[in-house]
């Protein structure tokens, strides 16, 4: 299956605490989180990344992580990345490392 990243899109579901990429024939790519007060912060803590077996390692877990830190920073939220790969994300990027709660 040949994947165009650049054409994938990214929605928020909020009431879900979850951003995700839809396919057709594979389950939905998603990360996972909880919003919650910090400090007179919002905060939103990226629990989880999942991305069908059959698509990992083209950039598609990456792709939502800078949507939902786009997202933060727009709205001036915090980010606390309990998710393992949004920490790694996070580490390797430093525009975001003012988000960290």
């Amino acid at each position: 299956m040949t994947v165009q990243i650049q054409q994938l899109q990214v929605k928020h579901s909020r009431p879900d605490g979850r951003f995700h990429i839809a396919f057709d024939e594979h389950d939905d790519a998603v990360l996972n989180y909880e919003e919650r007060k910090d400090n007179n912060h919002s905060v939103l803590d990226f629990k989880h990344t999942f991305v069908p077996e059959p698509l990992r390692h083209r950039g598609i877990a990456s792709k939502i992580v800078k949507t939902a830190f786009e997202y933060a920073r727009d709205r001036q939220m915090k980010v606390a990345p309990t998710c393992p790969f949004v920490e790694s994300y996070l580490d390797e990027h430093e525009e975001y490392a003012h988000l960290r709660a």
